[in-house]
């Protein structure tokens, strides 16, 4: 039996597909395992398709987020979409701020804001803290 040369498409084909599995098994960055080693943070939304404004509200007021709101939504990342959820951990009671998908972080540095060496688990954390931007920069 007479084997036909490889063409250089399918060459590069079967490279990538062995590279692509290679990769995978050693777990190297870049590939389909390193959204395993990545969480996300959840932040308020104040203004746009997120923020939730009862029609029984339109009445009193024209719907629009407060300045507090918005520091809120500039400053704060919330370990989860049921923390940022909860009205206690709000800029104020009754806070209509949807919540929407914040950045993915790598899991290391997610644990490093959420869940510090020493001290209980945060369901929220402020950038404008210390320990906050010190974790974020690196």
């Amino acid at each position: 039996m007479i084997e036909e040369p490889t063409s250089r498409r399918s060459f590069l084909a079967r490279a990538g597909t062995a590279a692509g599995a290679l990769a995978v098994v050693l777990g190297l960055p870049g590939t389909a395992m390193a959204g395993h080693r990545r969480k996300r943070v959840y932040r308020l939304a104040p203004e746009g398709q997120h923020y939730h404004c009862s029609s029984s509200q339109q009445a009193t007021h024209r719907c629009e987020a407060c300045k507090a709101c918005h520091k809120h939504a500039r400053n704060k990342l919330f370990a989860s979409r049921e923390a940022a959820a909860k009205d206690h951990l709000r800029a104020h009671p009754g806070c209509h701020c949807g919540v929407k998908r914040g950045r993915k972080l790598p899991k290391d540095t997610w644990h490093d804001l959420f869940r510090p060496k020493h001290g209980k688990h945060l369901q929220v954390v402020d950038k404008r803290d210390r320990r906050v931007r010190r974790i974020l920069r690196s």
